[in-house]
């Protein structure tokens, strides 16, 4: 009796030690990833694209007939505000924000955006209604009106146009954005060091090997000129960029 009691003991002892461990090796790995990231400077990266720095997040306007378009809003709508204040960018005049997914460092700074219709992927809707936990008990809202985009979907937002490329890994419905079939906002499906793409940041991501094939999915693209990051910066060299990802 004795022995199964003092088994009983070690058992649930070491269940609770894998409990408090595993999320603080999850939270180191975090933290180092964190530290190897590379966002932009705030600036016209490209002509007419502008990447927004909000510390260690890039949001991007694409210029749109007299109006622009965002990818993602930053973390601190304050500091957005200021940092588009250097290019002299109301964010009145920002008339659509796409959201790769719905981590706060990508949604936080929507309050900013008061004229702008949001959307989102459709499979990231479980994701900020409350129905998925984003990490261990932790849940990501999104109280703000949206409109969901399936895969491939297109939508047209003042001159350009908008398709919806579902790349889950990161999270079940994160997804990336080409417009007009040159530029990819690629959000968190990737990192980029010494221009090639690699898998963000594996503490994070929710299912790596759906990360993985999302990846492969990107690289069969045609035609794109650039690809932009929200943490690690962009490149104007797709082809070298995803070579490592091509079957």
């Amino acid at each position: 009796m004795k022995k199964t009691i003092k088994r009983t003991l070690v058992v649930t002892g070491l269940i609770v030690v894998a409990l408090v461990a595993f999320p603080g090796v999850r939270i180191f790995e975090m933290l180092r990833d964190a530290r190897g990231m590379t966002p932009v400077e705030t600036k016209e990266i490209v002509q007419g694209v502008h990447s927004i720095r909000d510390s260690k997040v890039n949001l991007y306007l694409v210029k749109a007939a007299g109006r622009y378009v965002a990818f993602d809003s930053g973390t601190d709508s304050g500091r957005v505000r200021r940092e588009m204040g250097k290019l002299n960018i109301d964010p009145f005049e920002v008339a659509a924000v796409f959201l790769t997914h719905g981590d706060s460092d990508h949604a936080g700074g929507l309050a900013l955006f008061q004229n702008a219709a949001v959307y989102l992927g459709s499979e990231e809707e479980q994701m900020v209604d409350g129905r998925k936990a984003r990490l261990f008990l932790f849940k990501n809202r999104l109280d703000r009106k949206h409109k969901l985009l399936i895969d491939n979907e297109t939508v047209e937002a003042g001159s350009v146009k908008v398709t919806a490329i579902l790349t889950p890994g990161h999270t079940p419905g994160s997804v990336c954005y080409l417009v007009d079939g040159r530029w990819l906002f690629a959000g968190d499906t990737m990192s980029l060091r010494a221009g090639r793409a690699d898998i963000f940041s594996r503490a994070i991501n929710m299912d790596n090997d759906a990360k993985l094939e999302s990846l492969k999915k990107l690289a069969r693209l045609t035609g794109v000129q650039a690809i932009f990051t929200t943490h690690f910066g962009y490149s104007d060299s797709f082809e070298d960029a995803m070579k490592g990802f091509r079957n």
